[in-house]
């Protein structure tokens, strides 16, 4: 089967940013150039944004040429995006390029091939003469008809790039010109070569800034139905707007993979996501391996006892993955967490078997050596959770009674799933057979009440003795949905509390059963 296109049909939400856009093509249309700056983290919709910005100018009404910026090197691909503008315009209009470029054929050709010009000897003042030309050239063409510039990906801009969009931004030129670009907030840190340009335009009034944040969860819930061609069930707009966090990239993917059926949804995600982590030292690297096991939310104290760094080198090291937007601070300043929960979720999927257990036995003996590390209520439940991924099944099953005790749940080790079933075969029998639960009879059977798939899993960490927090940190859900999929479990199952509803599940066969 070959894979669903989840391209949204549908354009979602955006409504003041189009607005914005349109007013600046309008004012451009009337004789006052405008430049727009249209800026947010990768995969939020900037070139969705542009493209519906196109679709609302007039047709007829206004020449559009769009280029690209190219990755290349440390500073992009020498005049990509204006050779990639001057191409399309000399397809179009190529008598107005001709006339506007008269006798400079030759200089032109350096950046337009497809002009057929002998080539003249290059000089030290080319750049300088090619800034001057093809302003000339865009002044000519926008002052017939209005003229609309899209460079996108201008955190790849190269220098040549930077300072003839600066030139054409700051001064106030006659013509109808509306020049849009986009770029990735996430990519222009501290230091990098864009930020300069970005600080002086602040400072030009008649340059707008478009700012795209992520979608709300009514915004991703209208974009599924336009993905899936109907409203979609709550339990699936929980699911990819917890696990996309708002991102639309994102939920695109997700809903691919929730129309073809291809479980998590991570495979054609990962390698996007983990590029990212590619140009990290290893330390950093390292960091952030061992902060995908420690939850969503891991502390300072912590990740310092886990690692065992040197805290200038941790500091360093964390650092580097806050500026390149993998981890953020947590406003409290106490810790960190990962900006995007898929990217979470794709480095835990990336850890090799040995290093995924060495990993939670560092945070199995850090807890255990300063319990203060993990909060009281949730030590035992932490130790289990670590101490069965490292594969250490007696200290698991200790650690998995003691949570059961703690939450008051004596089914908890009995309807934990398949890994508390293991660990419950490690007990003493006289333990498991105490443990073993006598519910009352129920009428109907547990399967014909409706339980989703996601609610039978979150029933199994119930069943471990697990707090909603922590739940919410397993499955990388919030704890308000965490919230909502447990009240739903108890009503499906008339459950007066978390104990009843797990020897419910027991008893009818919902998780699987123990033999002891």
């Amino acid at each position: 089967m070959s894979p669903t296109t989840a391209r949204t049909p549908v354009f979602v939400g955006r409504e003041a940013e189009l607005a914005d856009l349109v007013q600046a093509a309008r004012a451009a249309e009337g004789g006052d150039s405008q430049a727009v700056l249209v800026r947010g983290e990768t995969g939020v919709g900037k070139t969705r944004l542009v493209e519906e910005l196109l679709r609302a100018v007039e047709p007829g009404a206004a020449v559009v040429a769009v280029g690209g910026c190219v990755e290349f090197g440390a500073d992009g691909f020498p005049f990509a995006p204006f050779s990639e503008i001057l191409r399309s315009l000399w397809q179009h209009f190529p008598d107005e390029v001709l006339a506007a470029s008269s006798g400079r054929e030759a200089l032109l050709a350096r950046i337009l091939p497809d002009l057929d010009v002998p080539a003249l000897a290059a000089r030290d003042d080319d750049v300088t003469r090619l800034f001057a030309l093809i302003t000339r050239i865009l002044e000519r063409l926008a002052s017939e008809q209005p003229l609309v510039l899209v460079i996108e990906d201008l955190h790849w801009a190269d220098a040549f790039t930077r300072d003839l969009l600066g030139s054409l931004c700051r001064t106030r030129r006659a013509g109808k010109l509306l020049i849009v670009g986009t770029y990735r907030t996430d990519d222009v840190r501290r230091g990098h070569p864009l930020r300069p340009l970005l600080a002086s335009l602040d400072r030009v009034r008649s340059v707008r800034r478009v700012d795209l944040s992520r979608f709300s969860r009514g915004e991703v819930t209208a974009q599924l139905t336009g993905i899936l061609g109907a409203s979609p069930d709550p339990d699936v707009v929980r699911d990819i707007f917890d696990r996309s966090d708002g991102n639309a990239f994102f939920v695109e993917e997700l809903a691919r993979a929730h129309l073809d059926h291809v479980g998590t949804g991570l495979d054609d995600l990962r390698d996007v996501l983990l590029t990212r982590l590619d140009p990290l030292p290893e330390a950093s690297q390292r960091i952030v391996r061992t902060a995908a096991q420690g939850g969503a939310v891991i502390g300072y104290p912590l990740l310092k006892a886990v690692t065992g760094l040197p805290e200038d080198a941790l500091i360093d090291a964390l650092r580097a993955a806050v500026l390149a937007q993998i981890l953020v601070p947590e406003p409290n300043g106490t810790g960190y967490r990962f900006r995007y929960s898929l990217m979470r979720e794709a480095v835990r999927a990336s850890l090799l078997p040995g290093e995924r257990a060495l990993i939670n036995r560092q945070y199995a003996e850090a807890l255990e050596a300063a319990p203060s590390l993990a909060g009281t209520q949730e030590l035992s439940g932490r130790l289990a959770q670590h101490w069965h991924a490292a594969h250490d099944e007696v200290k698991a099953s200790h650690m998995t009674v003691a949570a059961a005790e703690e939450a008051g749940n004596g089914h908890a080790l009995l309807a934990g799933g398949r890994h508390d079933t293991e660990a419950y075969d490690r007990l003493p029998r006289t333990q498991a057979t105490a443990s073993r639960p006598e519910p009352e009879e129920r009428a109907e059977p547990v399967s014909s009440r409706g339980l989703t798939p996601r609610e039978t899993e979150v029933l199994g960490l119930v069943a471990r003795g697990y707090s909603n927090r922590r739940i919410a940190e397993e499955l990388v859900i919030s704890q308000k949905t965490t919230s909502h999929h447990v009240s739903s479990i108890l009503a499906k199952l008339s459950a007066s509390g978390r104990t009843e509803a797990a020897a419910i599940a027991y008893q009818y066969g919902l998780l699987p059963t123990p033999t002891p």
